[in-house]
């Protein structure tokens, strides 16, 4: 395999040189690996590893316990407010209770006025039908003095014409009787 490899300790530039097994691993072996073991590894254990085992810890344990702190009071703060919400609940809903019962209690009175109401409808349809029994009944004496005022006046006209007939016998017989005893005219009958 042909590479370009850049020399810069050495200051010399080789152009396509072949590089080999040998020459990676030893590459790997001895620059990558040691930078590895030496800086990376030696930081990782004392720069890191400290840091976290005394700032990190030590600032955890004191703010994050603080903060756990803060976390619990808020959550209590929480919880009263919840309390307080319940109580509202619980009191709203014992002002609905009470403006239930009182609504009962008004349609209780209405239905009361409702039958005292029906009672008085009850009563003035006994007075109204009880009113026309005597229309009923003035109607039939009407009906009775009618039927009595012509029996009567059928009476009344039946003696007038028997007044008369008898009237009117009474005159001829008069009448013939004078004639035949003044022995007057008929003439002077008509004056």
């Amino acid at each position: 395999m042909a590479i370009t490899l850049l020399y810069l300790d050495k200051g010399i530039v080789a152009d396509r040189v072949e590089v080999g097994a040998a020459d990676k691993v030893e590459v790997g072996a001895a620059d990558i690996v040691e930078v590895g073991s030496a800086d990376i590894v030696e930081v990782g254990v004392a720069d890191i590893v400290e840091v976290g085992a005394a700032d990190i810890v030590e600032v955890g344990a004191a703010d994050k316990v603080e903060v756990a702190a803060d976390r619990v009071e808020v959550a209590a703060d929480r919880v009263e407010v919840a309390a307080d919400r319940v109580e509202a609940a619980a009191d709203r809903v014992e002002a609905a209770a009470d403006r239930i019962e009182v609504a009962a209690d008004r349609i209780e009175v209405a239905a009361d006025r409702l039958g005292l109401a029906a009672d008085r409808v009850e009563a003035v349809a006994d007075r109204v039908e009880a009113a026309a029994d005597r229309v009923e009944a003035a109607a039939d004496r009407v009906e009775a003095a009618a039927d009595t005022f012509e029996v009567s006046t059928g009476m009344a006209v039946e003696e007038a014409m028997e007044d008369v007939a008898e009237e009117e016998a009474d005159w001829t017989t008069t009448s013939h009787f004078f004639l035949k005893s003044e022995k007057l005219t008929p003439k002077f009958l008509f004056l």
